[in-house]
């Protein structure tokens, strides 16, 4: 249920669901090619235009949060600009994933911890960057207020594991969900 619940917040329809499975399903090609021995070929890269629009599609789909998708992306697309990145962050930010929603929760608690370093990078790298991909301080805010949000299913999710779920530890911990998004869309119409 708390799947659902987030993935609804995330995703307008299940159909966007498409954007993320092309991706995982290309790089986990690149894998396998990688790993292929009998195949000297390199796995292709995309070409400029089919980057552009990839981007665009993460951006149209997840708004900010497909933004910072795309950011991540580029920091882990060549290794050179992985190891610059984790030389000054002393870590990676993780990638989402379309099967785990908590993975756009770790990639976005990492992000915020890392704030100052991510724009630093897209500062280093603006040559190579998608200019619509720039994280503005209103997007960081707004990744903040999307944070906020998804920490309580978080830990609803981390409460409700294991073999010491009951159902009234369920049902009171759905009722609680249920009364934080409430509490959240009354404070979201009232900014509004």
């Amino acid at each position: 249920m708390i799947n659902l619940v987030v993935e609804a917040f995330l995703l307008e329809k299940k159909s966007d669901l498409k954007v993320i499975a092309s991706y995982e399903n290309e790089n986990r090609n690149d894998d396998q090619d990688d790993q292929d021995d009998d195949d000297d070929t390199q796995p292709e890269e995309l070409s400029d235009k089919e980057r552009k629009e990839r981007e665009l599609k993460f951006r149209t789909v997840y708004g900010v949060l497909g933004k910072l998708h795309n950011v991540v992306v580029h920091i882990r697309a060549s290794p050179g600009r992985t190891k610059q990145f984790e030389q000054r962050a002393g870590r990676r930010i993780p990638l989402d994933n379309r099967t785990r929603w908590n993975s756009w929760w770790s990639m976005l608690d990492v992000a915020i911890k890392l704030q100052e370093t991510v724009g630093w990078y897209i500062t280093e790298n603006l040559d190579s960057i998608d200019r619509a991909d720039v994280l503005s301080p209103q997007d960081w805010s707004q990744l903040r207020t999307i944070h906020k949000f998804l920490g309580a299913f978080k830990s609803a999710t981390l409460k409700l594991q294991g073999n010491h779920a009951t159902l009234d530890k369920v049902l009171n911990v759905l009722d609680i969900l249920n009364l934080h998004v409430k509490k959240t869309l009354v404070c979201c119409m009232t900014a509004s």
